[in-house]
């Protein structure tokens, strides 16, 4: 009879606790309308826009309240006082994805298919301009999406949907980026209770991205050497990167709705760096790394600082690159002893070398910004 009804009620307590772990994601429901490329601001007058912010969020968020703070329901990339203020010229923009990797919302995530879409809304939306200055803003798993974007972007520079990404890139800021993976305390928290508490709940679990962020992670450490080293090859003409990292434990137990879950590191210094660029810390904790009260926060000023600091120095950086210009309406140009034409279809530009000899800029000729 014991026995029995220890049976009966082992799916009451699957349902409870799959409740209570559901219950976690607090953020809700993404909506496909929530997801994308979406403009946070931009000047009145689109003509003067002269460089595009993008910041890419990480993993099992809703990406609307990412980037918020909580408390007075503040998103900082989009608050009137905040950094719209700070950088008035700048188009801001988000990209967000579908990241629940456990739940009815879980969804299968691979880097390379979160960068690639990055790169296509971001071509799109720069039709009018492939070579307006580009400064990336990534949190977590984001800044890897970047990284992986980025050395996508170099590698296919003529594709004509990642056409001028990579050369208008001239900044990128991380925040609690896992450059050299998650902690593995962090790891063991995640494939112990957490693991433990979803499977006797049967909840749907799509972990594979985790295991993508996992300390020598092959496909990680591929991601990070390719970008660094693509990054490196540019010499002065390369972006600038800042790395901020977190000075506080975060309570994993928000992560899934769990209590007495011990607070631990998510992206310790040792990973929130990258070698070699500069960094700064931060007394937050992961989850609240991406997410400013007002502009007199201490932490909001740090990061607005570099932000700023990068979008001085974009003019400068596109100016070494020497990226070719072509007049709008023109029919040719003669830059350098090279004949330029200006070809229109598909509807993009595209420019034609009439000269034998060296090709321009790698082979690329870059389209009109207008």
């Amino acid at each position: 009879m014991n026995s029995d009804n220890s049976e009966d009620h082992k799916p009451k307590l699957a349902n409870k606790q799959r409740s209570r772990l559901t219950s976690g994601l607090s953020q809700g429901k993404v909506k496909p309308q929530d997801i994308g490329l979406k403009i946070l601001a931009q000047p009145v007058d689109v003509e003067d826009i002269e460089v595009d912010i993008v910041a890419v969020h990480g993993i099992g968020v809703n990406p609307i309240k990412t980037w918020v703070f909580k408390e007075n329901n503040v998103n900082w990339l989009s608050h009137e006082t905040m950094l719209p203020a700070a950088i008035p010229n700048a188009r801001i923009m988000a990209f967000g994805y579908a990241s629940y990797w456990f739940g009815d919302e879980a969804v299968k995530l691979t880097l390379d298919g979160v960068a690639r879409k990055l790169l296509m809304a971001l071509g799109s939306a720069r039709d009018g301009c492939k070579h307006r200055p580009i400064v990336f803003i990534g949190h977590c798993f984001g800044g890897l999406v970047i990284q992986q974007a980025y050395t996508i972007a170099a590698l296919h520079h003529k594709d004509e949907d990642f056409y001028g990404i990579f050369d208008s890139v001239t900044g990128v800021v991380f925040l609690g980026t896992p450059h050299y993976g998650v902690q593995d305390s962090f790891q063991r928290q995640i494939q112990g209770q957490i693991y433990k508490k979803v499977a006797e709940a049967n909840i749907q679990v799509q972990d594979n991205i985790l295991h993508s962020m996992a300390p020598d992670n092959d496909l990680l450490v591929k991601c990070v050497f390719d970008f660094t080293r693509t990054v490196a090859l540019e010499q002065q003409q390369a972006p600038k990167l800042f790395c901020f990292y977190e000075q506080k434990p975060s309570r994993i137990d928000l992560i899934v709705g769990l209590p007495n879950i011990t607070q631990e590191f998510i992206v310790n210094g040792s990973s929130g760096i990258l070698h070699g660029h500069p960094c700064e810390c931060l007394p937050l904790d992961h989850f609240s790394i991406n997410k400013f009260e007002d502009n007199q926060d201490d932490n909001y000023i740090s990061v607005r600082r570099q932000i700023v600091k990068m979008v001085k120095g974009s003019k400068y950086i596109m100016k070494g690159r020497k990226i070719i210009q072509v007049p709008p309406m023109g029919d040719y140009e003669i830059i350098d002893g090279h004949k330029l034409q200006r070809l229109e279809g598909a509807g993009t530009t595209r420019t034609k070398q009439e000269t034998v000899g060296d090709e321009i800029h790698n082979g690329q000729i870059s389209p009109a910004c207008y």
